[in-house]
């Protein structure tokens, strides 16, 4: 007599593209994050200075001011970079479109990061 068994659904092994596809896309969560911890940091920071919420961290015009503004920009820029190095290992493990997309949002991310570093720079120096 033969005893039928129901077959058990493994999981499908997973290939280091993908592996490396999904985390660089997790960065893209961690940005945000590191999103709302920079800016509850920067906040309570602008009391620490003395200065008034709507200033820069930069209008302090210090070394520290400088040193928290520059912190808080590579706190933003962590994440993406990481999610950048993971796509282009993904694209090197043989991972195509999904890679490419995620390497993509993750530059996008960095570029935002520097150009308001930029900005943040030009309003307190240049234009103020």
């Amino acid at each position: 007599m033969v005893t039928r068994t129901s077959p058990t659904l493994a999981p499908a092994p997973q290939s280091d593209a993908e592996r490396l596809t999904r985390w660089s896309y997790a960065m893209l969560l961690a940005f945000v994050l590191a999103y709302a911890v920079a800016g509850v940091v920067g906040y309570w920071l602008l009391g620490a200075l003395g200065l008034n919420d709507g200033d820069l961290l930069l209008m302090d015009r210090s070394v520290v001011g400088w040193v928290t503004e520059v912190g808080l920009t590579l706190v933003l820029l962590a994440p993406p970079a990481v999610g950048i190095a993971l796509a282009i290992r993904a694209v090197r493990a043989g991972a195509r479109t999904l890679a490419f997309v995620a390497a993509a949002l993750n530059g996008s991310l960095v570029l935002i990061a520097l150009v308001t570093l930029v900005g943040n720079i030009w309003i307190t120096y240049v234009r103020g």
